[in-house]
């Protein structure tokens, strides 16, 4: 397994070192046709009522020599599966023997070895946006999943959407994978920006290390398979970040659940609160566990990030130093999470605010701002902004949240920017990383850093 966490620590003053190999894909921030979101605050129970779409099975209960009978579409479809008995045997490479990936990818090395991972015999499946069609890596990777090749050294790839429509200028997805938003067509052009796969994680049933094999390998990211701006533009950077876990129920979740939803999705008509909390666990398409959790967009009814900050902002207090809220997110347009981090600070939270991106057009990011930052600055939040716009910054991608206090204590981490686009109309995931993990400190020491570095905004 190779770690790659945050970049080093780096005294104030001095700047973080930037990824590279970062993604060129613009994240929804939507200005029309949104509602919007709900405040998690609201004393209406989420998730209630009947979730399961017409159709559906039931998830089952394991019963021994029947496997995995059904795998559930959740959106009114499912495949039998064979028997484990049933199955050909696969060959397994001693470094991994299945990769599952959803993502935007444009770099030739990294296709380049997911076709030679394949050719050793590893089951190598790959979930991708529709942004990605036509393009080199796209046509190589569909090529040889139709290759004359036996079917063990194929790739397995699904694209999200069937076709790419012009929207303001650029050709983007047509649809997520689950995510489908509706939009109104104008002289052939969508009057407001269609849905997106926006996930960024692999799983790795097993990864040779140094010190062995490692199993059940999770990884995580904000970053795509790509490069910052393009790779003929070396000097533009990103400040990015990764986090690789090991755990057998999150691999089972983002492998099996997960992942074969957004594979399937691309056959189906789409569900925009797939996220939405469901009480029936057997049919929840969130994950819970004592160290990790998982909630996945699109989502209409309950906003976890929104709810988790608000449930800390209960317990801040002015005679505390302990209750302090960290957010390190690309875009921040979404009303209820400003004003629930504004709301944390006057009941007494410290919080620190780093963005790369604050305005809806990207020449005049500090004339043009989203009016929920104006909410931050009300507030007296201090809000840093890595942008090339600020001076000589390399731009901040990524997407997390730190909460040091209360329930709600914890690393958030994922694919998701905080917009309304990213919460009910985008293929997005966000994974919680308890506090008591290591991975805290090293995530800390990276934000201190970027805080202390990048500039102060004011909104002027």
């Amino acid at each position: 397994m190779i770690i790659d966490g945050p970049p080093a620590y780096h005294p104030p003053g001095r700047p973080p070192t930037p990824r590279k190999d970062t993604d060129v894909q613009p994240t929804l921030t939507h200005r029309r046709c949104l509602q919007r979101p709900p405040d998690p605050r609201d004393p209406r129970p989420h998730g209630t009522g009947e979730r399961r779409i017409p159709g559906r099975p039931r998830r089952r209960a394991h019963r021994p020599h029947q496997g995995r009978q059904l795998r559930r579409l959740r959106r009114g479809q499912a495949r039998e599966d064979r028997s484990p008995r049933d199955r050909p045997p696969q060959r397994r490479h001693p470094r991994l023997h299945r990769q599952d990936h959803p993502l935007l990818l444009r770099r030739a090395d990294v296709t380049e070895a997911l076709l030679a991972a394949a050719k050793r015999g590893v089951k190598v499946r790959i979930v991708m946006d529709g942004w990605n069609r036509t393009r080199p890596q796209w046509k190589a990777l569909v090529a040889a999943s139709k290759a004359p090749t036996p079917p063990s050294e194929r790739v397995a790839v699904s694209t999200c959407s069937p076709k790419r429509v012009s929207y303001n200028e650029r050709w983007v997805a047509s649809r997520g994978c689950i995510a489908n938003r509706e939009y109104d067509e104008d002289n052939g052009e969508p009057s407001n920006e269609p849905s997106i796969m926006h996930n960024k994680f692999m799983t790795l049933s097993s990864v040779q290390t140094t010190s062995g094999t490692v199993n059940n390998v999770v990884y995580v990211s904000s970053a795509n398979l790509d490069w910052w701006k393009g790779q003929d533009r070396p000097d533009l950077k990103a400040y990015e970040n990764v986090v690789t876990l090991v755990s057998a129920e999150l691999h089972k979740f983002y492998g099996e659940h997960y992942f074969e939803d957004l594979y399937n999705g691309p056959g189906t008509t789409g569900n925009n609160s797939y996220g939405d909390p469901d009480p029936d666990p057997e049919t929840d398409n969130n994950f819970h566990s004592a160290n990790n959790e998982v909630f996945t967009y699109p989502r209409q009814v309950h906003d976890p990030v929104g709810a988790a900050i608000e449930r800390a902002s209960r317990t801040c207090s002015t005679t505390t130093t302990d209750d302090v809220i960290k957010v390190a997110n690309f875009r921040i347009s979404r009303s209820n999470i400003t004003g629930i981090l504004g709301f944390a600070k006057k009941r007494g939270c410290t919080v620190q605010v780093v963005t790369g991106d604050v305005g809806d057009d990207p020449d005049t990011p500090g004339n043009d701002h989203w009016l929920a930052l104006s909410l931050l600055l009300e507030a007296g939040i201090d809000i840093k902004v890595c942008h090339p716009s600020m001076g000589s910054y390399s731009e901040m991608h990524e997407k997390t949240l730190m909460i040091n206090h209360g329930p709600t204590a914890g690393l958030y981490i994922g694919s998701a920017n905080m917009t309304d686009g990213a919460l009910k109309y985008a293929d997005e995931s966000v994974v919680r990383i308890m506090k008591t993990s290591p991975i805290w400190a090293k995530f800390d020491q990276h934000f201190n850093a970027l805080h202390g570095y990048c500039p102060t905004w004011d909104g002027s």
